[in-house]
């Protein structure tokens, strides 16, 4: 019988965070990175310019963060809407490098999640633009990219994000998985019922059941305003979101958004 010492969630971190958009989501990746971990990015965001501001003085944790851009190209339309520009490769680019991470304009393979250990974290920043690029994947297959989705489309293109979310969710999956997401609240008065705020993806349906996928989910938060701000991890759980973490006694209820990510792979891991 195997023993739970022995369990892959004793080595490793599946997780994500939530956050409003400039609470700190992104920059909090950089104290992995300080930290000694391998970070492979998949930017569906395209911003990591604060993580290569927060990493320039710092040569050797800059080395160990890859990315791979997953965006596509927008043009607006004779009808006045805006639309990828051609095929939309951002979902595909992401989803191929999860199995075979190539570089750019060359043939050298740097693994796949299935190839990656403890010592690396895959990081989908942020499961918000991702989902909505499912969507565009999905609209172009069928033929109604720049239309208004049918209720089919909605329901098709969660499965994908489902999809990627079983894969990541996986045991065979050894490596550490850090998603970063927006925040979208359901419910309140248009529900009768109290609005909680769960990770933005695609519909009403999938939000709820996001969280279920992951052993650890935080949010990133700023506390303050102007000079005085601060952004802050928090790892309980408050009347508007549910949160959690495997490692409860060892962590406080919330952590400075420069270190917190760090603290909370040690309490989790017990890495030293």
């Amino acid at each position: 019988m195997p023993s739970l010492t022995d369990h892959h969630s004793q080595e490793t971190v599946k997780g994500i965070l939530m956050g409003d958009s400039g609470s700190g989501k992104t920059a909090s990746l950089s104290s992995l990175a300080k930290e000694g971990y391998k970070l492979m990015i998949l930017d569906f965001d395209n911003g990591l310019d604060i993580m290569a501001s927060l990493l320039k003085d710092d040569a050797q944790a800059l080395q160990r963060v890859w990315y791979k851009t997953c965006t596509d190209k927008w043009q607006p339309t004779a009808g006045g809407y805006m639309m990828p520009k051609g095929t939309p490769k951002a979902w595909s680019t992401g989803i191929k490098a999860l199995k075979d991470w190539k570089e750019e304009d060359s043939d050298e393979s740097l693994g796949g999640i299935y190839d990656w250990g403890p010592d690396t974290v895959l990081v989908i920043d942020s499961l918000s633009f991702a989902a909505r690029a499912a969507m565009h994947f999905h609209l172009h297959g069928v033929g109604r990219l720049g239309q208004t989705p049918w209720q089919s489309d909605w329901g098709e293109s969660q499965r994908l994000v489902t999809g990627l979310l079983n894969t990541i969710y996986s045991a065979d999956v050894r490596c550490n998985v850090i998603c970063t997401a927006h925040i979208r609240y359901l419910g309140g008065e248009e529900d009768n019922t109290p609005a909680r705020g769960f990770p933005d993806t695609l519909g009403k349906a999938l939000p709820p059941e996001v969280n279920k996928y992951f052993n650890t989910v935080l949010l990133a938060k700023v506390q303050g305003s102007g000079e005085k701000a601060k952004r802050r991890i928090r790892t309980v759980p408050d009347s508007f979101i549910g949160l959690k973490n495997t490692a409860p006694d060892s962590l406080p209820a919330e952590l400075p958004i420069e270190t917190g990510m760090a603290e909370v792979f040690k309490a989790i891991t017990k890495r030293k």
